[in-house]
């Protein structure tokens, strides 16, 4: 530091950051970046949202297999105590 100039600790002002001024490459880069972390987070949506729309699908074939099961076997025990 310089004599006679006092820091921004010192003078209690607030620590003020520059302004960064952003070429046309880093543009393009964090545009690609942002591109990439989108695609990442469609791709894994969507993987998630299939899987899930497939559990869903198997848990209702197994309740009409459940409920096919129950109906065929209810209706022998009923006919078996009408006898």
């Amino acid at each position: 530091m310089r004599r006679g100039e006092r820091s921004q600790r010192e003078s209690g002002g607030a620590w003020l950051m520059q302004p960064v001024r952003l070429g046309l490459t880093s543009k393009f880069n964090l545009f690609i970046l942002g591109l990439m972390l989108a695609s990442v987070l469609a791709v894994a949506f969507s993987l998630t949202f299939r899987q899930l729309a497939d559990k869903y699908e198997i848990l209702l074939q197994h309740g009409r297999e459940l409920a096919a099961m129950l109906a065929q076997n209810g209706a022998y025990a009923f006919h078996d105590q009408d006898e």
